[in-house]
């Protein structure tokens, strides 16, 4: 039957460029490595490292039973799944991983090239000159106030400076806590509660 249906494909399309041999009255097709690889959809070398590894048979060098070679790398393929097909649940979370990460650099280029980002350069030296433009603003405060408020003493206006000093310090040292000078949080501590 299959000697039927091949001869109708040569008759049809010519000779084909694998081999016919006959054994115990069976045709088979012998096919090469390149014929092979093409069949299998992978390349030579690979069809060569498999059959060194022994998962394809062959009848001679460079000689494969076409039918028993794609049986085979069939069960191969079953026992061996590669890529998406993996049942290693750890490979399959490094696959999740990985296409995150880059679906994560993706949504940052693109965010960039939009110009939604910006350099850590660049935030750091527009909070440098706000900082420091706050700083001085901050340090000018005692000497405005002393120029609308005459009833403050040069004393008084020592202390608003001292004062204003000692935050930017306990800011610039880390030791700053939200809404108080370390000063009054340590006088406040030790003092009384006041009774109103």
């Amino acid at each position: 039957m299959e000697s039927e249906i091949l001869a109708d494909i040569i008759e049809a399309v010519g000779p084909l460029p694998v081999s016919i041999i006959t054994r115990a009255g069976n045709e088979e097709i012998v096919v090469t490595a390149d014929e092979l690889a093409g069949w299998l959809d992978i390349t030579t070398g690979r069809v060569q490292t498999l059959t060194r590894e022994g998962h394809l048979p062959r009848l001679d060098r460079g000689r494969f039973p076409l039918r028993a070679a794609i049986r085979a790398y069939l069960a191969y393929v079953r026992q061996n799944p590669t890529g998406r097909r993996s049942n290693d649940p750890a490979l399959a979370e490094e696959r999740r991983r990985l296409v995150r990460e880059q679906a994560d650099r993706e949504a940052l280029r693109n965010a960039q090239a939009r110009g939604e980002l910006v350099t850590a350069a660049e935030v750091e030296a527009r909070w440098t000159a706000i900082l420091t433009d706050l700083r001085a603003r901050l340090l000018a405060v005692p000497s405005r106030v002393g120029g609308r408020a005459f009833h403050f003493t040069v004393a008084d206006l020592d202390i608003v400076d001292r004062e204003i000093r000692d935050a930017l310090t306990e800011v610039t040292d880390g030791n700053a806590r939200p809404g108080c000078s370390q000063r009054y949080a340590d006088a406040s501590a030790a003092a009384p509660a006041a009774v109103v």
